[in-house]
């Protein structure tokens, strides 16, 4: 007897996690009583995430470019002075800033003090700054400006008061030039 009463329990277990699953797939509605506060209904509207993943078009953003001799050149230049102290960081009239969106070189100083030691007589220092500037871009390791350029511009704080600007193309992977990143400018805010 006991047999048949322990196969009919298995069955009935296995009929009961079908039933289970089954209820696990129908929508749950929530019932609240007459004198329970309503907080909000379940036909009103769910909050919405605002900023969702857009699909990606083709073609729309455009490939990183090889870093070329001159990039390569420059960025070497950047990090020994920094090294070396001969570029300053972080402070007054210094070249490069650390802020929260990388490391920013201010343009076109940083490539105009480039330009100054690496001129030959083919090229005049303007021309070769402007040039070590677009091969920067070009690789695709800055960030874009709002307003669809590859300058940012920064407000520099004192005291609580705007003092200026600067312009800068901002490196944003920071640690991809200098271990350890310094911390973040507080002076300068992102416009």
């Amino acid at each position: 007897m006991s047999v048949p009463s322990t196969r009919r329990a298995a069955s009935v277990a296995s009929e009961f996690r079908s039933l289970s699953d089954e209820l696990d797939d129908l929508p749950t509605v929530v019932v609240r009583s007459r004198t329970e506060p309503q907080a909000s209904r379940v036909d009103e509207p769910q909050p919405v995430l605002l900023l969702q993943q857009l699909p990606k078009i083709e073609g729309q953003e455009r490939p990183a470019h090889e870093p070329s001799e001159l990039a390569l050149d420059f960025m070497r230049w950047v990090q020994q002075g920094l090294v070396d102290r001969e570029l300053k960081f972080n402070e007054t009239g210094a070249a490069v800033h650390f802020v929260e969106q990388g490391m920013a070189l201010v343009s076109p100083l940083i490539f105009k003090k480039f330009a100054q030691e690496h001129a030959d007589l083919a090229e005049s220092p303007t021309e070769l700054a402007t040039k070590v500037q677009r091969e920067v871009i070009k690789c695709g390791w800055h960030l874009p400006a709002a307003n669809r350029t590859n300058i940012v511009a920064f407000e520099i704080y004192s005291r609580g008061d705007v003092k200026g600007r600067l312009s800068c193309v901002v490196l944003v992977e920071p640690g991809r030039w200098v271990q350890p990143v310094p911390p973040s400018n507080p002076a300068l805010k992102m416009i």
